[in-house]
């Protein structure tokens, strides 16, 4: 895992970084592999926290970045690129791989459904982009044969954070009661 963070410098404007405002401070730039998912967690927490994040916004980043990272390493190559940056009022994660890409990016990890359906059969896998989904106010999906970027926006939300917005968690219920029926 090779860390990048630079601590300051404002955005790379780099493929994938639609979502990215230009004046985002950048909070970590890191390659990651197999292997290497427990640093890259610690990593994440503790670049989100000297970033100003706090307890809830840290979570919801960790989770994000946790299941982009799994996504990589099993779908893309085994390999990938983890970039945080931070504005006034959020956060911002971007997973980037080299795997073939996602077929319909629009509506990947859309359908609670599809998630429900792998839970029930025992099937390993196909929540990650829901869960991403669910827990970021935001989701950019960039993808082609070369590889897939994926970048987050989880808003400044509660005590702790520095400089937080007014913003909360995106409601989104799934009642998982007709799943199981």
């Amino acid at each position: 895992m090779s860390d990048q963070a630079d601590g300051g410098s404002t955005a790379d404007r780099v493929a994938g970084a639609r979502l990215v405002p230009e004046q985002a401070e950048s909070l970590l730039d890191i390659g990651f592999a197999a292997g290497q998912l427990y640093q890259v967690r610690q990593t994440v927490v503790a670049h989100a926290q000297s970033g100003g994040a706090g307890p809830t916004t840290v979570e919801a980043v960790l989770l994000i970045a946790s299941e982009l990272a799994v996504n990589a390493i099993r779908h893309g190559g085994g390999r990938g690129r983890l970039r945080l940056w931070r504005t006034n009022d959020a956060v911002y994660c971007q997973v980037e791989d080299a795997g073939p890409g996602i077929a319909e990016p629009e509506s990947a990890g859309a359908d609670p459904s599809v998630a429900a359906d792998s839970a029930e059969t025992g099937q390993a896998g196909r929540r990650g982009l829901w869960i991403v989904r669910m827990v970021a106010d935001d989701v950019d999906i960039e993808t082609g044969p070369a590889g897939t970027t994926v970048t987050t926006r989880v808003r400044l939300r509660g005590p702790g954070d520095r400089n937080h917005g007014r913003g909360g968690l995106r409601t989104s219920v799934f009642d998982d009661s007709r799943a199981r029926a």
